[in-house]
């Protein structure tokens, strides 16, 4: 699993919303067969609906937004989008285990 930072942070005078910026980029890739949208869709709100600081994401999940990154065009975003890619890139991953 994967274990992403979900708090807003700041940039200049602009705060960078962690969360929903996640649930837009998943629907930049240029081919998505409709199933993908709606699991997409399932995934997108999942993140912007989880009201805690981190959230962990299933492997399959975290790919998605990976692959999503490379279909955005990041540019206009400048310097203000570093930490937003480091918080998904750099995402640790977490060994879990199944509770007794």
């Amino acid at each position: 699993m994967r274990k992403i930072h979900l708090t807003n942070y700041s940039f200049g005078n602009q705060t960078f919303e962690v969360g929903p910026s996640i649930g837009v980029i998943l629907f930049n890739e240029p081919k998505l067969d409709s199933r993908e949208v709606i699991r997409r869709d399932e995934l997108a709100n999942k993140i912007e609906s989880c009201k805690e600081e981190y959230i962990l994401l299933e492997e399959v999940e975290w790919s998605k937004i990976v692959s999503s990154l490379q279909s955005t065009d990041l540019k206009p975003l400048g310097r203000s989008v570093v930490e937003f890619l480091k918080r998904i890139l750099d995402a640790p991953q977490i060994e879990v285990q199944e509770k007794s």
